[in-house]
């Protein structure tokens, strides 16, 4: 059986799940193993060092390394509840948006917006999904796969597709790893995506648990150069961030579990 230690340096490895999946096996693990408070300390360091664009890694530490060791199964479960829990609500809220029949598209893998979609298609507001890719990790495919299992109409296409595709859709739907008040994180992409939106007038949802609210995130993490061209020749360089910033001005909201927030509110949420 492996030790946290070894499974936050597997989930570490992780570069293209959501941050809210990422954690949430990380809790799981957590609550259900006996440790030493300098053992799960490390265990967090280590996951936090891979994910640093991950805010609900910092505040899920936040929170647990002022438990009393005797406590943290509980604090994890409990933690682990409230993250599952929120994007049920965040879907109603975002149903409450949409047309009957709504077609959503999303971009990249989002434990957050697969389950708020799945609520609103539970509500019979959600007429299908269009996905891309998600290059350099295709994790759009395996987001598409999780609405084919769910039996939901779903349309997977090109990243560079986006822009014809997106004439389609009543609303876009992204997810975030960081929420500020003046920028989201989010997959590299996602930026260009808020300016289709906008070019375009369709309303374009951030969907983040206030979990994920914090003052300040800096996109880190790079791509590896072998997931863009594997043995490139001698004399190209080849590098790619994998996150960056969308500013709220381009968002028509972020929905949390509280329901649909601006600066004012983010503000009052970090307070």
């Amino acid at each position: 059986m492996s030790t946290l230690i070894e499974i936050s340096e597997k989930l570490g490895e992780d570069m293209y799940s959501g941050s809210s999946q990422v954690v949430a096996k990380f809790l799981e693990a957590l609550s259900e193993k006996k440790i030493s408070r300098e053992e799960m300390e490390r265990a967090f360091n280590i996951l936090i060092s891979a994910h640093p664009d991950m805010a609900v890694l910092q505040h899920a530490f936040k929170i647990l390394r002022n438990v009393p060791i005797d406590g943290i199964h509980t604090a994890a479960k409990e933690f682990l509840r409230s993250l599952k829990n929120s994007p049920r609500r965040i879907g109603e809220y975002l149903a409450e948006m949409l047309p009957q029949k709504a077609i959503v598209l999303s971009y990249s893998q989002s434990g957050t917006v697969g389950e708020a979609l799945l609520r609103v298609h539970e509500m019979g507001k959600l007429g299908g999904v269009i996905l891309s890719e998600s290059r350099p990790g295709l994790e759009g495919r395996k987001f598409a796969s999780f609405f084919l299992e769910n039996n939901i109409q779903v349309t997977l296409s090109l990243d560079c597709a986006l822009g014809s595709l997106i004439e389609g859709a009543d609303a876009v739907a992204i997810g975030s790893d960081a929420v500020t008040v003046e920028y989201i994180v989010n997959k590299i992409g996602s930026l260009q995506l808020a300016l289709l939106a906008n070019y375009f007038d369709k309303p374009i949802f951030a969907l983040a648990s206030t979990h994920k609210f914090v003052s300040s995130a800096i996109p880190q993490k790079i791509a590896e150069p072998k997931n863009i061209w594997d043995d490139a020749p001698i004399g190209i360089f080849v590098q790619s961030p994998l996150y960056e910033r969308v500013p709220l001005a381009l968002l028509t909201a972020v929905i949390c579990e509280r329901g649909l927030v601006g600066i004012e509110e983010i503000e009052m949420i970090l307070e």
